[in-house]
């Protein structure tokens, strides 16, 4: 599966579920990085994969497990436009066959990351299971 297709299939999904937010990659700098938006942001990225041992066989296959991680960023921790709110449509969202082209997606974890003068960030992890195969 080639990452950047994965990356904007899920941010396609979340744009149509999620449309009140900004919903766009991670930044390149995310120190730099500040939300402009009055309610909130979705931010995603490639998070990393993990490869099974090959198959003994003739060529090289293995399973593997890529994820991706939607960083929730919002003003509010409660309220109907607080993140927790937001934590429970992305879940929903990126649970599932989404798209034609990946297979079906699964949640790996959502954990705290940051409060910062009033943001809070929660990252949302979900993962795709393939096989990869040598050429």
């Amino acid at each position: 599966m080639d990452i950047e297709a994965v990356e904007n299939a899920i941010i396609e999904r979340l744009k149509d579920r999620i449309p009140e937010l900004e919903i766009k990659p991670y930044p390149d700098d995310p120190s730099s990085y500040q939300l402009i938006h009055p309610l909130g942001a979705l931010l995603v990225r490639f998070s990393g994969e993990s490869l099974a041992e090959p198959k003994a066989s003739g060529t090289v296959s293995q399973m593997a497990k890529m994820e991706f991680e939607t960083v929730v960023v919002a003003r509010n921790l409660r309220t109907h436009q607080g993140i927790y709110a937001y934590i429970g449509q992305v879940k929903a969202a990126l649970t599932g066959k989404f798209d034609l082209t990946l297979p079906r997606a699964y949640l790996g974890g959502v954990r705290f990351l940051s409060v910062n003068s009033g943001i809070w960030q929660y990252s949302v992890t979900c993962a795709f299971n393939a096989v990869h195969e040598e050429d």
